[in-house]
């Protein structure tokens, strides 16, 4: 592992899908209920976070969709109650590891999203060495052309990268274009997966003074995630252990396989396209 590339929603940033709807139903004065089972924007949301169309196209496109009349400020302020905060633990995993692993983040996102979030978390957002912004560069995940551009613009290889994403489509997008992958199914995953890196990172330079090899050195096991910090009974947890097992690898890398933490999700939870 060479790199880290970072997912934003539900890596690094919360998000509040049921609060957006609970805003426009409270502004049009429309049962929350219809609005979601008429969200059908998939199209138009993908357009949106490409750059194809604007804020006002979008929010046009919303109205006809869910059969409401909003003033385009109510549609903006609806639309950024998404953002509901930072996973604190996560980003301060990543501030430890600083410039030791270069550290980048690309997220799938649009113009009124980027400037709410960079004007809320930016200064939590200081380990990040750049962010790739969907609607910027004109491509989203898991788009193939997405990852080449972005490891390409990183300065690396696809296999050097290590991409940390809660959406499934996107692990397996990147996973299709050589990156290792984690996928973030709790913060907790990230995490864990950010110290266990941290402290091999760390930790290397002791192994070579001691003169183990190479293989040796790159192939300690961390802990399993099940075996922390304790969670409530109603959490379920399937962990699969990632071992470096590349007999060619630097000492300091880390090979990574997948690394899982599964917890229910609410009965009736809302989820549109993932971040």
């Amino acid at each position: 592992m060479k790199a880290l590339l970072y997912d934003m929603g539900g890596v690094l940033v919360r998000t509040d899908h049921e609060a957006v709807f609970r805003h426009w139903s409270n502004a049009a004065g429309e049962p929350i209920a219809n609005l979601r089972r008429r969200w059908r924007a998939r199209e138009a949301y993908r357009a949106f976070e490409v750059g194809s169309i604007d804020f006002e196209e979008f929010a046009g496109s919303l109205s006809r969709q869910l059969q409401i009349t909003l003033s385009l400020e109510d549609w903006r302020d609806g639309w950024n109650q998404l953002l509901a905060g930072t996973f604190d633990d996560v980003l301060a995993e990543a501030k430890r590891i600083g410039d030791a692993i270069p550290q980048c983040i690309f997220t799938n996102t649009n113009p009124v999203h980027e400037a709410c979030w960079r004007q809320l978390y930016g200064h939590r957002l200081t380990a990040f060495r750049h962010i790739y912004v969907s609607s910027t560069i004109g491509l989203r995940k898991p788009n193939a052309k997405a990852y080449r551009h972005v490891a390409d613009d990183m300065g690396f290889a696809c296999r050097e990268i290590t991409f940390l994403d809660d959406n499934a489509d996107n692990i397996a997008g990147a996973e299709a274009v050589g990156m290792q992958t984690v996928h973030v199914t709790h913060p907790a995953v990230a995490e864990r997966f950010l110290a266990s890196a941290s402290t091999r990172r760390r930790s290397a330079p002791s192994r070579r003074a001691r003169g183990l090899p190479t293989a040796m050195a790159a192939s300690a096991t961390p802990r399993s995630a099940s075996a922390a910090t304790p969670y409530s009974s109603r959490t379920r947890i399937r962990t699969s252990t990632f071992t470096a097992r590349n007999p060619s690898a630097e000492p300091t890398s880390l090979s990574i396989c997948k690394w899982t933490m599964q917890t229910p999700q609410p009965s009736g939870s809302w989820r549109p396209v993932r971040k």
